[in-house]
């Protein structure tokens, strides 16, 4: 899972300007309104007090869904553009903490939708990661832009799909599908935009075996035959790793079958697994037990004879016979 640049457990202890000003850090924290409120408004402290890290008072109350002291705080005069060194600021992490109520808050305040981290990083982005459906609507009709990108490549579709949020990627499409704006991507583009690895959102969803993931992206027109820059193809890496489901959907595809730019097939790799429901999956939509790859020159049926997966070679041998039976039959006048 990807690493954003601020967690929800902020700094406990950094540098502050006075002993008051730690004070009013640790009531934010801790959502204790009421030492947060004797603290504004004794005169000793200032509003927006940063630690090192560049954390506000207001950042901590967010971070730890604390919806009164953020009120507070923002009755008080905090500021809600402020960002940490990071550049991640109040509603980033609220968005990631999926508190709701305190996202509402901040966007009404003022906080910018589509403010950055310093890796690209934006409120709708963790959300989207999160899984956090509604927070992705409340950030979306408030002007979050959906087609930003992470410094990787990385967009919310991207994010939403990797993690298996079914919703959210729905919700994306949609909103994708029904843009007016004419320079916006439709989702069918949007869709395979790649990762600077070369991987996309169906690639990350067919690693991961969210086969309802997968489906949803294919209905909406993801394309099964993009491979990542080191050659492996969706379909081979959900056969590299066992997805039976995975592998079902993608077939509904009709993707290659063939070897991938790497120089394997589906067919081996699943050999290779002794993976039997696999291979019958894909014995069944016609992959070739005898291509060779271009690495070990071996053929899915040859590596299963090398390697004494005895009953693989009878599935293969079988399908064998009754495709010749099947192609020898008379025709009937």
């Amino acid at each position: 899972m990807r690493r954003w640049c601020v967690s929800r457990s902020l700094p406990s202890m950094s540098y502050k300007e006075s002993l008051s000003d730690v004070r009013l850090h640790s009531a934010a924290r801790q959502g204790n309104v009421m030492d947060l409120r004797h603290l504004l408004e004794s005169g000793k402290v200032h509003t927006d007090s940063r630690d090192k890290e560049g954390t506000t008072p207001l950042m901590m109350a967010s971070a730890g869904g604390h919806l009164e002291c953020c009120r507070e705080l923002i009755k008080q005069g905090a500021d809600p553009t402020l960002r940490r060194k990071t550049g991640a600021g109040s509603l980033f992490l609220a968005a990631q903490g999926g508190f709701r109520d305190i996202v509402n808050l901040l966007i009404r305040a003022g906080a910018p939708v589509n403010a950055r981290c310093k890796d690209g990083g934006t409120a709708l982005m963790v959300a989207a990661q999160q899984g956090y459906a509604e927070i992705c609507l409340e950030l979306i009709n408030s002007g979050a832009n959906i087609h930003y990108q992470m410094k990787d490549g990385a967009t919310c579709l991207f994010l939403a799909a990797q993690n298996g949020h079914a919703k959210v990627v729905s919700l994306i499409l949609a909103i994708a599908d029904s843009a007016k704006d004419s320079s916006a991507l439709l989702a069918e583009e949007m869709i395979n935009i790649r990762r600077l690895d070369g991987a996309t959102p169906l690639y990350m969803s067919a690693q991961m075996g969210f086969d309802y993931v997968v489906r949803l992206l294919l209905s909406a027109g993801a394309n099964p035959n993009i491979v990542r820059n080191d050659g492996v193809s969706p379909l081979l890496k959900a056969c590299q790793k066992g997805h039976v489901d995975t592998v079902r959907e993608l077939l509904q595809s009709n993707p290659s079958l063939g070897l991938s730019q790497n120089g394997d097939s589906p067919l081996y790799a699943a050999v290779l697994r002794r993976d039997m429901p696999i291979i019958r999956i894909l014995m069944k939509a016609g992959a070739d037990a005898y291509l060779a790859t271009s690495r070990s020159l071996l053929s899915p049926k040859t590596l299963a004879e090398k390697l004494h997966f005895w009953e693989i070679v009878d599935l293969l041998s079988a399908t064998d016979s009754r495709e010749a039976s099947s192609s020898s039959s008379p025709i009937l006048m």
